[in-house]
């Protein structure tokens, strides 16, 4: 879990796994809720290789961009983990080799997103704003990540693309199937 408030370019990785965020490339801004990414700027952390999770949970505000944008992610091989929205304001989920969901957002909303794979059929699940959405099959196992988490771009084999405009207010990631309570948080 990441508190979105930097301090000297810093987001603290608040579960206390020491995995804290430094600037990839500068130009973000704090706000009073979070980090407003510029499209240029983001943030790596310092040895998160997600996979094989269980959750995970985001809020955002969606900024129209004219660009593709990551809010998080890492990707090698077929292997990904990663939330992009698209020019239309489509919002894609990307987990192991696949997409997994598209929601379509409004422009200037706060957004919170929680999905769970429990690895058990391969079966992923969405929540958007605490409401259930839907399920998808995922071919395969979610494997350990051989590049760190980007915030606010995607880190694509140890290049970053795609840097966000949006607001990126909360991110956590958990080992476990979150409850129900905490995806309405």
């Amino acid at each position: 879990a990441y508190n979105m408030q930097p301090v000297k370019g810093v987001l603290t990785d608040i579960s206390g796994n020491g995995k804290n965020g430094t600037v990839g490339l500068g130009g973000m801004v704090s706000t009073k809720n979070g980090v407003l990414f510029n499209g240029l700027g983001y943030y790596t952390t310092t040895g998160f290789y997600p996979g094989l999770i269980g959750s995970i949970n985001f809020r955002f505000k969606y900024i129209v961009s004219s660009t593709i944008q990551v809010l998080f992610g890492t990707k090698d091989a077929n292997n990904r983990i990663y939330c992009n929205i698209g020019a239309t304001g489509l919002c894609g989920f990307y987990l192991g080799s696949t997409s997994f969901f598209s929601y379509q957002l409004t422009a200037n909303l706060i957004y919170n997103f929680s999905v769970t794979y429990n690895g058990d059929g391969n079966l992923a699940y969405l929540w958007v704003n605490g409401v259930f959405i839907g399920s998808a099959s995922q071919p395969g196992a979610v494997n350990q990540q051989t590049y760190p988490l980007a915030i606010g771009a995607l880190n694509n084999v140890g290049t970053f693309f795609q840097p966000s405009n949006s607001e990126l207010m909360d991110l956590r990631l958990y080992n476990r199937i979150i409850s129900d309570t905490e995806k309405k948080d």
